[in-house]
């Protein structure tokens, strides 16, 4: 069977399946945290917002670095995949590209999600990562 994926794309799916299962468990915290205090979600307002945040950043201070840490690597990832998809444009239109990526979040996100889809076998292997 073909490889029909490269190690950047790979790398980028593993990056944000990490990001959401982080994430995930930090939801988890927050909500084991509110339980301990009484309080529901719709209970956090801008009266108790700044003590609760300070008293929650202590709670669940290994969830939130590991969650820096996988942000840190999703946008990496991302970074990388698309410096791939630069590199197969043709050479006319990568600075446009990397201009454009830089400005415009949607693009981005298109881009991003073209690039996932993208089968390498239908790339010249001199292009592909």
């Amino acid at each position: 069977m073909k490889k029909r994926m490269n190690k950047v794309q790979g790398d980028y799916i593993l990056a944000r399946a990490m990001w959401e299962a982080v994430n995930q468990v930090q939801k988890q915290k927050f909500y084991e945290f509110l339980s301990t205090k009484g309080l529901t979600e719709n209970d956090v307002d801008d009266d108790n917002f700044e003590t609760l945040n300070a008293e929650y950043d202590v709670f669940a201070k290994a969830e939130i670095e590991d969650s820096a840490a996988a942000w840190e690597n999703l946008k990496a990832a991302e970074t990388a995949l698309l410096e791939f998809g630069i590199s197969i444009a043709p050479v006319k239109i990568r600075e446009t590209l990397r201009k454009g990526l830089k400005m415009n979040t949607m693009k981005k996100l298109e881009i991003l999600e073209m690039l996932m889809k993208l089968d390498i076998t239908t790339i010249p292997a001199a292009f592909r990562a």
